[in-house]
């Protein structure tokens, strides 16, 4: 990353002009999901563009949320997520970041500890946590955050 960092940023007009919080526009890595091509997508950027937030990000992180408003707040803070590092789709058998979705004692394990959690309980009934979940649901359109 250093040295293309050398050849396209210093010594040349590729990027002229462009604002690190803007680079996202230009420059995106896509990436599969073996534990070596991430280090090399993040280590390459970290490199070519120091200082320069960078995420990763699947395609199905994405479907649920809703960009435009994610964009809107990030712009009134002067803020971006960074360049992303798209990881592509292994749903079946991606161990590596959705370990946790491939098992479904753990899915039964989280459901009960969390209806089982009197400090969850209390924040439920209150208002502050009703209105979160409204903005939540706005924002992600996930089903299970939809008003009742």
């Amino acid at each position: 990353g250093a040295s293309f960092k050398q050849r396209y940023l210093e010594g040349s007009e590729l990027f002229a002009g462009v604002a690190k919080s803007r680079l996202h526009k230009y420059v995106v890595v896509y990436t599969s999901n073996m534990q070596r091509t991430l280090f090399s997508a993040w280590s390459f950027l970290h490199g070519m563009f120091p200082g320069v937030p960078k995420h990763f990000s699947y395609a199905s992180d994405r479907l649920k949320v809703n960009l435009k408003l994610v964009k809107k707040m990030l712009a009134r803070r002067e803020e971006t997520l960074g360049i992303p590092i798209y990881i592509e789709e292994v749903a079946r058998t991606d161990r590596l970041f959705h370990q946790y979705k491939m098992n479904a004692e753990i899915v039964e394990w989280q459901k009960k500890n969390v209806a089982l959690s009197p400090t969850l309980t209390q924040i439920a009934k209150t208002s502050e946590f009703s209105s979160l979940v409204s903005k939540l649901f706005k924002m992600t359109r996930l089903p299970q955050l939809a008003p009742e």
